[in-house]
């Protein structure tokens, strides 16, 4: 939690002093590195925004031509997703910044309202959100939302005719279970789901929704599991209430 933070050196020769020598040697390694992962992300989150904010500012001036009502619906399409794909890298920089944690709250069901908000509706998929509570969560709605997109977006590409949305508050933990009636996940190991650019066979992501997913959770001091691979398959996102 401090980079800066190291072993007093008392001096002398004894075995604590060199194992603090020695530590104090891995701490300084260790913070370089960390130091140049986040100017690295830092730099990467500028050239990105420059183009992303030039791609919405194009889409809101189509918009201002008064098109016809489908490229008006694509354009307004470009904006959210632009808007998002902002949010996302804000999301990423809090976390190798080492800034995730906060003192801002959300509630279950504000967040999973924000994560239903963010898709277009699909009269072929049926969404059972009636379990939803005021219970609060310890985590800025931004980076929780970050957590739960993923989840959401994946129970609505396989599903068949239902998500389902299912809360369980616990003493210091909120599980939020998003299940859906798709064909299940087969993997003979479940935690391959969460490597960075791993793919189904039938997949058109890029691999990192879940990867992303988890590794926001964590940074909240939560997780994200795999909780049913089948009938129906069931991913749980875990966010602390304190």
């Amino acid at each position: 939690h401090d980079l800066d933070a190291r072993f007093s050196d008392t001096g002398t020769e004894d075995e604590f002093a060199v194992l603090g020598r020695t530590l104090n040697l891995l701490l300084d390694r260790v913070a370089g590195a960390l130091r140049n992962e986040q100017q690295l992300t830092s730099e990467l989150a500028h050239e990105l925004r420059t183009p992303l904010t030039a791609i919405r500012g194009e889409a809101e001036l189509a918009l201002m031509k008064h098109p016809d009502a489908e490229s008006a619906e694509r354009f307004e399409r470009v904006v959210a997703l632009s808007d998002r794909m902002g949010s996302t890298i804000t999301a990423l920089l809090a976390i190798a910044r080492g800034s995730a944690g906060s003192t801002a709250r959300t509630t279950v069901k504000s967040l999973v309202s924000a994560a239903l908000d963010n898709r277009p509706a699909d009269p072929d998929v049926a969404v059972s959100a009636d379990q939803l509570t005021d219970d609060e969560i310890s985590a800025p709605i931004d980076l929780a939302l970050r957590a739960l997109s993923p989840l959401v977006d994946n129970a609505f590409q396989h599903a068949r005719t239902s998500v389902t949305f299912a809360i369980a508050v616990h003493a210091r933990r909120v599980d939020i279970t998003i299940s859906d009636d798709g064909d299940g996940v087969a993997v003979a190991e479940p935690e391959t789901l969460f490597t960075s650019g791993h793919r189904g066979p039938a997949s058109k992501g890029s691999g990192l929704g879940l990867a992303l997913s988890r590794r926001v959770a964590r940074s909240l001091g939560g997780d994200v599991n795999l909780t049913s691979a089948v009938a129906p398959t069931s991913f749980t996102l875990t966010l602390p209430r304190y």
